[in-house]
């Protein structure tokens, strides 16, 4: 049934405890550090921000894997809690078969990220070596998925318009230069600063390869923050 997976794939787990419309379910973060057998599946403790997650015994999560195949997803019991040498880990059982998945909420990560954007075209067709040629704005992300972005500019940007984003992450001590479209889903005037916008985007035409390099930088920078308190 774990065939899909692999040592090292990221996971988002969500409770399947029952809440009430208003209230959001929380997402919390894990990695794959081991696969015991077909049913069962080591994790590191989950963090939500800067706070680890000790997940309730034979509770009931859903959990989503981002693996070399795409996104899947199952329902899994909490078996045991403990820690491998100082790492914090959790067996999980699984109680039913993993699904692909084809869109799903992807978790945000608040930050205060300095990025560039233009007004672009979906159909447009400039050489990769020609991007840096282009005329480019500053702008400041808020918060960051793998769907999508929210952030603030000095600059009218309208609903509905796309954009093209550049960039540039820390993924394992290097820096990568992703260059990224978006449609703007909502723009508003920041609340507390007339002559800013704040703005959200869903990425389009994204590539699994992107989207994995946007997921790993969070994924390392909640660990960093949880290994610095």
């Amino acid at each position: 049934m774990l065939k899909a997976l692999a040592i090292g794939n990221k996971v988002d787990i969500r409770s399947m405890k029952t809440v009430s419309d208003e209230t959001r379910k929380s997402i919390y973060l894990s990695q794959v550090i081991d696969i015991v057998n077909s049913t069962q599946l080591i994790i590191t403790m989950p963090s939500q921000g800067t706070k680890i997650v000790p997940l309730d015994l034979e509770q009931r999560y859903e959990c989503t894997y981002y693996t070399a195949k795409g996104l899947f997803q199952g329902e899994f019991v909490v078996k045991e809690r403990y820690k491998e040498g100082n790492l914090p880990v959790i067996l999980l059982e699984i109680r039913t078969p993993l699904k692909k998945v084809q869109r799903r909420e992807y978790y945000r990560y608040d930050c205060t990220l300095p990025m560039k954007y233009r007004f672009a075209s979906l159909d447009e067709r400039i050489p990769r070596d020609n991007l840096h040629e282009l005329e480019w704005k500053d702008g400041v992300i808020l918060d960051l998925s793998g769907g999508g972005i929210r952030f603030v500019v000095p600059d009218s940007v309208p609903k509905d318009c796309m954009l093209q984003f550049n960039l540039v992450l820390e993924i394992q001590e290097q820096y990568k230069a992703l260059y990224i479209y978006g449609e703007v889903i909502s723009s508003k005037v920041k609340n507390n600063n007339v002559r800013l916008r704040e703005c959200r985007a869903q990425f389009v035409k994204l590539s699994e390869p992107e989207r994995d390099q946007i997921i790993s930088y969070i994924f390392e920078q909640e660990r960093k923050k949880l290994n610095s308190n």
